[in-house]
């Protein structure tokens, strides 16, 4: 799935997020996060994040020393109708343009606020502002357009805060705007991988990964898998996929083994084409997991034709009484064992009659852990025909945390048998 796209050079970028509510902690900042993975699509380096008060001398200081390393900023927040909304108000004093009404962007406000019954408050009209020579983008989820502002070769380009808005905004508007602006073609693609640490994968790619060559790779480490971005620019699509093919074979050849998807693929829904490919059903014992890898599957559209039943048998009497969990192998192995998991796998395909059965039982903790078993410790295991599996896991983080990297593992380990058959 490689993505490509059209720039004049490979343009720096700055990410401002302007709004006391983000500062002040009060929202979760995800706006940053998704500009730069479109970002990242059409070549443009991101060089930095940073959030800002609705303060107009830090706003200004802040354009300011983005714009000793930075071609574009994008702003997002702060073009509202308030006094302290202040984004666009301060782009143009930097820029030393100056505001007129925009007829067409006055119009479609008025024509908002008629179509909720009521009268547009004056202040509003600020929204419908600009520079004469703005380059607008239209708001067709709010109230609030935004713009690009040009001086010399730098820009600023004005999204609405709220997430709905934004996306909206730039997917439609700014994001073909900006491939406009160059004329080298840019590939992408992230490779991800399983099974490995950040630190391993760094160890046997340490040659090829770099943050500045033509192609470049890009290493990331999330909570259950790493994975690396590699991008290419050319004059033309051809040669700048052949550079990114050329690097992202070098990097399958190496890490064979762990790779599991590309791009958007996610574990869960590789795994879930591997089971419908293979005409195969599946079940699942979950423990300490309380569902999540049941959960998981079920995201894959279609799931219903390899997925039938799931069961949380969280207590020692629900393994005994849904899945006959012998209560003389808990009492002499403990609920998180080898020997229960085993057993949780046999009773899952028993009752439910699927072809492959997982199960996971461990200690997410706080509390609960002890020097034989301590926290982290989760058995995961996989049942089909005479493949039985089972591995012991060594987990840490939070209680949350282990639990995901459980079902993660454990479905990468039903994955990763699939290949096999």
């Amino acid at each position: 799935m490689t993505q490509t796209s059209q720039s004049k050079e490979i343009m720096k970028a700055e990410i401002f997020s302007i709004g006391n509510e983000i500062t002040n902690g009060d929202i979760v900042n995800t706006n940053a996060r998704y500009i730069s993975n479109k970002l990242k699509q059409i070549g443009i380096d991101v060089i930095a994040h940073r959030s800002i008060r609705d303060n107009r001398n830090e706003i200004l200081d802040a354009f300011d020393n983005a714009f000793l390393r930075a071609d574009i900023i994008i702003t997002t927040g702060g073009l509202g109708p308030t006094v302290d909304d202040m984004t666009k108000e301060c782009a143009c004093e930097y820029f030393n343009k100056k505001l007129i009404v925009h007829d067409e962007s006055l119009v479609k406000l008025k024509s908002f606020f008629k179509t909720l019954c009521r009268e547009m408050p004056v202040n509003n009209i600020k929204q419908a502002m600009f520079p004469e020579d703005a380059f607008i983008l239209k708001n067709d989820k709010g109230t609030a357009p935004g713009a690009v502002l040009t001086s010399g070769n730098k820009k600023i380009a004005m999204l609405p805060g709220p997430p709905s808005e934004m996306i909206y905004m730039f997917d439609n508007y700014l994001y073909s705007y900006l491939q406009g602006l160059s004329d080298s073609v840019f590939s992408a693609k992230t490779i991800k991988f399983a099974g490995i640490g950040e630190g391993a994968m760094d160890e046997m790619l340490k040659d090829i990964l770099n943050e500045d060559g033509n192609p470049k790779a890009a290493p990331y480490a999330k909570d259950s898998y790493c994975q690396v971005t590699i991008t290419a620019h050319a004059a033309t699509k051809k040669e700048a996929d052949s550079k990114l093919e050329i690097l992202e074979n070098e990097i399958q050849q190496r890490m064979n083994e762990y790779v599991f998807g590309f791009d958007d693929d996610e574990m869960e829904t590789v795994t879930a084409e591997k089971l419908i490919e293979k005409r195969l059903s599946v079940v699942t014992a979950e423990s300490c997991t309380g569902g999540i890898i049941a959960g998981r599957l079920i995201n894959f559209p279609g799931a219903s034709s390899f997925f039938k039943e799931g069961y949380i048998t969280y207590s020692n009497e629900s393994k005994q009484s849904i899945l006959n969990v012998n209560a003389d192998t808990i009492m002499k192995y403990g609920a998180v064992s080898e020997q229960v998991v085993a057993e949780m796998l046999d009773g899952a395909l028993e009752k439910s009659g699927s072809n492959i059965a997982i199960a996971v039982s461990g200690i997410a903790g706080p509390d609960g852990g002890t020097l034989e078993k301590p926290v982290g410790l989760v058995y995961a295991g996989i049942k089909h025909l005479n493949h039985v599996e089972i591995k012991r896991l060594n987990l840490s983080g939070s209680r949350n945390r282990i639990r995901e990297r459980a079902a993660f593992t454990v479905i990468d380990m039903l994955r990763r048998y699939l290949n096999t058959i």
